[in-house]
């Protein structure tokens, strides 16, 4: 669980370095240890659709897919810990069903939080790439604890080719 809580917080730090507003980007944070590179693919920065309470006023999103090798592995990546009103708790890790819509589509689905983490991953991680690649706009709803309802809109225009870039990163055609 710590090399993940790392892996999100070097993952913030270098979207807020590097992040090039309107469009995704393809960038790596290096591994202090082993300089092995890890790339992933980032969407534009989001921002609430409403201003939230203290401590969550300067709250930030982005679309986060990585590459494990095998399987992409889309999140959403915030710029604090999150806590939202409807999860319930796992073994580390907290579990919530939310709605997201893909263009004019609403659908619910499934995501998991690590206890302290910044990251909400798409459970069927499948799926969700699929949506990414073909849709133009995603927005997710969250019921954030002490803001009520709040939605995050993400611009999907070229994420399918920043995945491809990533794959071919890693060799993957």
């Amino acid at each position: 669980m710590r090399k993940g809580m790392l892996v999100l917080t070097v993952v913030l730090i270098s979207l807020l370095t590097t992040a090039v507003f309107g469009e995704w980007t393809l960038t790596y944070f290096t591994d202090e240890m082993t300089g092995q590179r890890t790339w992933y693919a980032s969407s534009p920065i989001s921002y609430p659709n409403s201003v939230m309470n203290f401590p969550y006023a300067d709250a930030c999103a982005w679309l986060i897919v990585l590459y494990n090798g095998e399987n992409d592995l889309p999140l959403v990546l915030f710029n604090l810990i999150p806590t939202f009103s409807n999860t319930s708790i796992g073994d580390g890790y907290y579990l919530l069903s939310t709605r997201v819509k893909w263009n004019n589509s609403v659908e619910q689905m499934e995501f998991y939080q690590p206890i302290l983490g910044n990251g909400l991953f798409f459970i069927d991680y499948k799926r969700a790439t699929k949506m990414i690649r073909a849709s133009k706009t995603m927005r997710i709803e969250l019921n954030w604890l002490g803001n009520g309802l709040v939605y995050f809109d993400f611009d999907l225009t070229g994420a399918s080719k920043a995945i491809d870039n990533l794959h071919a990163v890693y060799g993957k055609k």
